[in-house]
């Protein structure tokens, strides 16, 4: 099946051997890359830096919060330290709208692994965005259940969120081509080689930002 490839900073191409697998006694929730699947690519250059933060940051509460209160992520401050300030500057409504989500609830239910959830207001629940990205335009249109759900697994280099039936975030993307395509994110892979986004369905494109290796 032919690879539909989107150029957000530079196209790049998924290299299957390369991507970090699970240690031997680890298991990870979501599902290794399919070379048979169709894949949308890109490269976010720098990345790796605000990745890295991230997965440390969330070690340390991991491994020293114990069994009290959740993990708390704001999205917010998530999108403000990792993404490209160029891409921010350009997408501005983007972090407004993330700023009206209340904060990702992480409960530990050991050092590796948690439930995951948010509970969505009902303005936020669905928004339409014409983006621009390297020199791109691109339109995204969200819809968010009323409660996200879901669970993760982790290792110091690797977060894994998988999403039950029912409570996952749902995209439609237009892309540069014109072609468009709607999905509904199963799970979500965090390293510091790129983020994965795994869809629902045979035929419908998973994404993958790469970290490394942009031109």
């Amino acid at each position: 099946m032919q690879r539909v490839k989107l150029r957000l900073v530079a196209a790049t191409v998924l290299t299957i051997a390369a991507w970090p697998a699970a240690a031997p006694g680890q298991v990870p929730v979501c599902p290794q890359p399919d070379p048979e699947r169709p894949m949308i690519s890109a490269c976010a250059a720098g990345g790796r830096y605000a990745v890295a933060a991230f997965l440390n940051n969330l070690s340390i509460d991991q491994t020293l919060r114990g069994e009290g209160a959740p993990i708390l992520r704001d999205l917010h401050s998530v999108f403000a330290t990792s993404a490209p300030q160029g891409f921010q500057k350009q997408n501005a409504e983007v972090g407004d709208y993330l700023g009206h989500l209340p904060p990702l609830r992480l409960s530990r239910f050991d050092t590796a692994s948690g439930s995951v959830e948010m509970a969505v207001p009902d303005d936020s629940r669905t928004a339409q965005f014409e983006l621009q990205a390297g020199g791109h335009d691109l339109k995204l249109g969200i819809e968010l259940p009323e409660r996200i759900e879901g669970g993760y697994w982790r290792t110091p280099g690797v977060l894994q969120v998988a999403f039950w039936s029912g409570r996952r975030a749902k995209f439609h993307t237009q892309l540069t081509d014109g072609s468009a395509f709607d999905a509904e994110i199963a799970c979500l892979v965090v390293s510091g080689d790129g983020i994965r986004i795994v869809t629902t369905g045979d035929d419908t494109p998973d994404v993958l930002v790469r970290m490394d290796a942009c031109p």
